[in-house]
């Protein structure tokens, strides 16, 4: 019997939103929280990330996270987060990040899809 198994499922072509995707940029596609590997016009697919490790991504200089530390992603300003009231979870922090920095590493929790 051919083994069923399609895909890993750590990288799907999704199809991108309104507005498009660009590369490392994250995104909401449905219940997805995803870092699309290619830019991408509205209706167009592109690869996008659903657990990986990603550097510099947004944050607001106020926040700082200790290595592990749970993240979460703010859609108004699309950013990350440590704020876990009204916004959702992502992920971890992959190294401590002090306050002042606008950027972050992040890894992808694979179940993100599921905090809606």
């Amino acid at each position: 019997m051919a083994d069923p198994k399609l895909l890993s499922g750590n990288v799907l072509k999704l199809t991108a939103p309104v507005g498009g995707f660009t590369a490392g940029v994250p995104a909401i596609v449905g219940r997805y929280f995803v870092l699309p590997m290619n830019d991408a016009i509205a209706g167009a697919q592109a690869a996008c990330d659903m657990c990986g490790v990603w550097t510099n991504i947004a944050k607001p200089a106020a926040d700082s996270f200790a290595e592990g530390d749970l993240v979460y992603w703010d859609a108004t300003p699309g950013e990350l987060t440590s704020t876990a009231l009204g916004n959702r979870f992502v992920g971890h922090a992959i190294e401590a990040v002090a306050t002042l920095t606008t950027a972050m590493s992040i890894r992808i929790d694979p179940r993100a899809h599921l905090d809606v």
